[in-house]
């Protein structure tokens, strides 16, 4: 007679695969995102090949670049591509070391800002969760295609691991997007009041101006103490008899 599979192992060889699907798709996409980065220079020739090689000397007017062959050439700046491998070689520790803090800094505040939002809601999530679908959502914003992908998985997780909270966490992560917009024409505002003297900048400022206006009277309404109560108490009721 054969032996009936337990549901206890039935369980384990799904959870087992699981888990090797989610490697395998990790390693995957790992793949995908390398193929991505350029870690040589390259040059493109007028004729549009491209060549491989290292950049020898820069300068404004051009660039001298040694192709895997030996063969010099002298480019226009525009036509050189440079390597990972260049970038960090030129770049200066102390810029470099500020940027890679401030980058950190944002993503800090990005996690704390979602988790926050989250509480508020009743959803009780941990800070360490909201940095993990962070930076997977992350992950699907940088390099796949379209723009709403982090949030869609950000969505997902969050059904997943609270399914009493469905509906507050589909607003909550509408509402983190709509804050990060703000946050991002605020700053864009912010350079283009410093740049009005610009004639080329000022259609791009009324759209960003006119957004913020909006917004900033969308948020005074709905967070609105006396509107909320209006719409709890109702319209009052006519006074007029009926006929």
């Amino acid at each position: 007679m054969t032996e009936s599979v337990g549901p206890e192992r039935t369980g384990g060889i799904r959870r087992w695969a699981s888990r090797l699907v989610r490697v395998l798709l990790t390693s995957a996409l790992i793949g995908y995102v390398l193929t991505l980065v350029h870690f040589r220079d390259s040059v493109e020739r007028p004729d549009g090949t491209l060549l491989e090689g290292r950049v020898l000397s820069v300068s404004t007017e051009e660039v001298t670049f040694e192709a895997e062959d030996g063969r010099e050439f002298r480019v226009a700046p525009q036509a050189v591509r440079l390597g990972l491998a260049s970038i960090l070689a030129r770049a200066v520790p102390f810029y470099l070391l500020l940027g890679l803090g401030s980058i950190a800094v944002i993503h800090w505040l990005s996690i704390w800002r979602l988790a926050v939002l989250l509480r508020s809601q009743g959803v009780p999530v941990s800070f360490f969760e909201c940095a993990r679908w962070h930076f997977v959502a992350l992950f699907y914003t940088s390099f796949l295609p379209g723009i709403t992908g982090g949030d869609l998985v950000k969505v997902y997780y969050l059904i997943r691991r609270y399914e009493d909270r469905k509906a507050a966490s589909i607003v909550t992560i509408f509402v983190d997007r709509v804050i990060g917009m703000c946050a991002l024409a605020a700053l864009g505002g912010v350079v283009l009041v410093a740049q009005a003297g610009d004639p080329r900048l000022r259609e791009a400022g009324t759209v960003v101006l006119t957004f913020l206006a909006a917004s900033a009277a969308g948020g005074c309404v709905f967070y609105s103490r006396r509107v909320r109560r209006l719409r709890e108490e109702g319209p009052p009721p006519d006074a007029t008899p009926g006929c």
